[in-house]
């Protein structure tokens, strides 16, 4: 299922956010740094608001709405690093960026990476960080997270 995930939302983001898709992959590309300790910060300070709300009466609901998005988000995270790699791979074999089929077998080379019995829980890890990070910093490249001008 997780096979499938995965691949199943890389091509909803490929086709309906491709705006999206092209600024986090512009992130990890231009300062991967950046967004692996973006991808630290968030995977520590969500869980911590986590419990902070759910320690209140009010903030349960929405402790248990923000456990929800970071599962979908924990999730997702690893699409971007692995279409990262697929375009890298597939600029040095002259294929187009965002291709349904080397997004494919790059799914597939992840996958098979991750049975490993050590290597497998780090790689998937630092995936999932580098591609958490990356979402921030796309956010923070469309000036959600950035302060305003002053003119």
């Amino acid at each position: 299922m997780n096979f499938i995930y995965t691949f199943v939302m890389g091509m909803v983001l490929i086709r309906l956010f491709p705006s999206n898709l092209t600024a986090a992959l512009h992130a990890l590309s231009w300062n991967p740094m950046k967004s692996f300790f973006y991808g630290i910060f968030v995977s520590i300070l969500l869980p911590l608001v986590f419990l902070i709300l759910l320690i209140t009466i009010l903030g349960v609901p929405f402790a248990l709405t923000l456990m929800a998005f970071n599962i979908i988000g924990f999730y997702t995270a690893k699409v971007y690093s692995i279409l990262w790699v697929s375009n890298w791979v597939g600029s040095k074999v002259k294929m187009r960026h965002n291709s349904p089929w080397l997004y494919f077998f790059a799914v597939m080379v992840y996958f098979g990476l991750t049975i490993i019995p050590v290597f497998g829980p780090i790689l998937a890890l630092v995936a999932m960080l580098f591609g958490l990070g990356a979402g921030i910093a796309a956010q923070n490249k469309h000036g959600v997270l950035s302060r305003p001008s002053v003119n």
